[in-house]
């Protein structure tokens, strides 16, 4: 079974996408704040996919993901209103692997998931 974390801190949206994943086949992990993902990040990486916001409450995706890729090669896909040309490329040169800025399509999330 694929095992996806989502560090997202807008329920409605937490609770759209963790339906869709778990209707996929996926067990789905859910941490609403930063501070909260960094202190399990650091003792644990155990997942397929990590999909991060960008402005998350008491420390940022930019933060986490640094902080995933100074140890592991987990695929990280933002999901995220911050969704300028720069902030794209910061997140991709920061080791992500995809951006999809916010709104997005709920079948385009879905399809990058899968790739």
């Amino acid at each position: 079974m694929i095992e996806v974390c989502l560090v997202e801190d807008e329920q409605n949206l937490v609770d759209l996408i963790k339906l869709n994943l778990e209707m996929e086949g996926m067990k789905v992990t859910v941490y609403s704040d930063g501070i909260e993902a960094k202190l399990h990040f650091e003792h644990s990486l155990r997942f397929d996919l990590i999909i991060l916001d960008v402005m998350l409450p008491n420390y940022s995706g930019f933060d986490l993901c640094k902080q995933i890729r100074d140890v592991s090669d987990v695929p990280i896909l933002f999901l995220s209103a911050k969704g300028t040309t720069q902030d794209r490329i910061k997140g991709l040169k920061l080791g992500a692997n995809d951006y999809l800025p916010k709104p997005f399509d709920l079948e385009e999330l879905l399809l990058r998931i899968h790739v």
